[in-house]
């Protein structure tokens, strides 16, 4: 729990900086903030596969629901292939602002009831569904935001 609190400071401050800084940077958050997304996800549905903990389950759904919360805050104007770094990122994250915003808030609202379920139970057919939810508003947004060679 402790090591999971301190990842998710961790990354609220490089983002933060981030924020503030040249688009470089900002890509350079928005691959970090992604990682650590992908590595909860990993973890969690680890956990609901195999043997599992419902303090680990807990604060893990915790972190990625708080990380979901800002995901579309990694995406600011200026930070995709023309800030001259290598990024996944298509164009049209931009040019379709409100769908892409449409998609990240159903990553965050499905992530956050994955969160309040695990926070309530760490069975795995009750978090299972729900993680599956969380990687179907994964997928439907780099379906579409994401360049498939990435």
């Amino acid at each position: 729990m402790r090591l999971a609190s301190l990842a998710l400071v961790a990354a609220a401050a490089v983002l933060l900086v981030a924020a503030t800084a040249d688009p470089k940077a900002q890509v350079a958050a928005r691959q970090a903030g992604m990682k650590q997304v992908g590595r909860n996800f990993k973890g969690i549905n680890d956990q609901l596969h195999g043997a599992h903990d419902a303090a680990t389950l807990k604060a893990q759904t915790h972190e990625l629901a708080e990380l979901a919360k800002r995901a579309h805050t990694w995406f600011p104007k200026g930070s995709g292939a023309e800030a001259g770094v290598k990024t996944a990122a298509k164009p049209e994250i931009w040019t379709n602002r409100r769908d892409f915003d449409a998609k990240a808030a159903a990553f965050a609202k499905a992530s956050i009831a994955l969160s309040n379920a695990a926070a309530r139970s760490a069975d795995p057919a009750v978090l299972g569904p729900l993680a599956g939810q969380v990687g179907g508003a994964c997928k439907g947004c780099h379906t579409t935001y994401k360049l498939s060679d990435h």
